[in-house]
């Protein structure tokens, strides 16, 4: 709660929950799996959810909420919560969103 009102943020890294988010997908690092939703990445430890930096190698259709957009040497990147991804051409033709980097 802010001001009588309540503010959407992300979960910190580390909080762990029982459930996941309804509409959440896994996404395969070197074959692991991780659980993504709207900008969050979950590993599933025992019978719990944990709040985990984004992984390196993870490949996602869409970027979180809050993006910054920075281009180095005319190569566009994003960035969002301490994570740098780069654009990707899936065999479809669809862009999505490789973490390159992550905190």
């Amino acid at each position: 709660p802010y001001n009588n009102l309540f503010t959407v943020i992300a979960p910190p890294v580390g909080i762990f929950i029982d459930v996941l988010p309804m509409g959440y997908r896994t996404v395969y690092v070197r074959d692991y799996p991780y659980y993504y939703y709207n900008g969050t990445y979950y590993d599933r430890r025992d019978s719990h959810y944990y709040v985990v930096s984004p992984p390196v190698g993870a490949v996602v259709e869409s970027l979180p909420e809050g993006y910054e957009t920075v281009v180095v040497d005319g190569e566009t990147f994003y960035t969002a919560d301490g994570a740098q991804y780069k654009p990707v051409i899936q065999q479809n033709g669809e862009i999505w969103y490789e973490v390159i980097k992550a905190n």
